[in-house]
């Protein structure tokens, strides 16, 4: 990604990158060589989940609550998990980058035509 590109994409999220740099490894496809988004997606993926399990944990005091007790097998870690995750799913998530008009700013596949930035 050039540096006209990074101006535009963030004047269009209405942030400013204090590394820009670092904007663009998180725009760069695997397929474009040893420096790429995945080692920021792994670490973004923990963060988003932390936070999520945070807020539902702090917000939903009672959601998820398990009532019997006796060894049921049922812990708040295995209700809150998936709702955790779905909540913070890669669906809804597309959805913000499309609504945001950051797909503009991403190849669709390594297979894009676009030749990888370096």
């Amino acid at each position: 990604m050039n540096a006209t590109l990074t101006r535009e994409l963030q004047q269009r999220l209405g942030y400013h990158f204090t590394n820009p740099d670092l904007l663009r490894l998180a725009l760069t496809h695997s397929s474009a060589g040893v420096q790429n988004y995945e080692r920021l997606e792994h670490l973004g993926d923990a963060v988003l989940e932390l936070a999520v399990t945070y807020w539902l944990y702090r917000d939903f005091p009672h959601f998820g609550h398990v009532t019997g007790g006796g060894g049921c097998g049922t812990t708040w870690g295995s209700i809150m998990k998936p709702v955790s995750r779905s909540i913070s799913s890669s669906a809804i998530f597309a959805q913000i980058r499309t609504r945001s008009g950051a797909t503009l700013y991403l190849p669709s596949s390594p297979n894009s035509g676009a030749a990888p930035e370096q």
